[in-house]
């Protein structure tokens, strides 16, 4: 998202948030900054998310342009990419998102009356609930520590994990991961075994992840 939409982006976050705790929804924001919805009335979970989006064009209108061309071109008279508000049923398969464009004026709660029906029209039409979210627990997995260790590796090494580690690991195989102070020893599919020498700034997220990081081992692995 540009720098120049951020303050407006952030103006329809609070309108629309507003609105939601008025109409008397749930709003949590887990770990990694999802922001979780949860409806009133026969309560299902929602995931909503804001972004960049071209207006669409109609559907006649982009069959004759594949007929003759290969790819699809905008007219000159279609608007740019705008801000979209969107939301779909948490972690349901196939759900098609709700979207509406930012309102002129993001901070008024009236603006997201339409979106709000859209999504409790949705959950009612719903055949049964959504896996509810964890809410009140973070479930800290392999998955999130990895994406760290990745981050920090990138950012620290200018290299992808894998490369970090000594020895080199293979790709995506990474099965297991113990945590100690400053070190991540990590294990592959194939049991080969690589440390990572974590860095200081990877520590600090590390222990914004997991408030216990450093005072004992802690070990992840994957599900199955």
């Amino acid at each position: 998202m540009p720098d120049d939409d951020f303050d407006t982006a952030l103006s329809a976050v609070k309108g629309l948030f507003k609105a939601l705790k008025a109409t008397g929804f749930g709003i949590q924001i887990d770990h990694w900054g999802a922001i979780l919805l949860t409806t009133p009335e026969r309560p299902t979970d929602w995931e909503l998310s804001l972004c960049l989006a071209t207006p669409a064009l109609p559907v006649t209108d982009l069959i004759e342009q594949l007929a003759s061309s290969p790819y699809l071109k905008l007219p000159p008279t279609i608007a740019g990419p705008k801000l979209y508000l969107r939301a779909r049923a948490w972690q349901r398969r196939g759900t098609r998102w709700i979207w509406q464009p930012l309102p002129n004026d993001p901070l008024l709660p009236e603006a997201y009356d339409a979106f709000i029906h859209q999504v409790l029209k949705r959950a009612r039409q719903l055949a049964k609930p959504s896996p509810p979210a964890e809410h009140t627990k973070l479930q800290i997995t392999l998955k999130d520590v990895l994406a760290v260790l990745r981050y920090d590796a990138q950012a620290s090494q200018e290299r992808p994990l894998e490369q970090a580690c000594l020895p080199r690991m293979e790709r995506y195989s990474i099965r297991e991961c113990r945590l100690e102070q400053g070190l991540a020893i990590l294990r592959s599919r194939h049991y080969n075994q690589g440390d990572y020498v974590i860095s200081r700034p990877g520590q600090r997220l590390l222990k914004q992840l997991l408030p216990d990081y450093g005072k004992l081992p802690m070990e992840f692995f994957r599900p199955f």
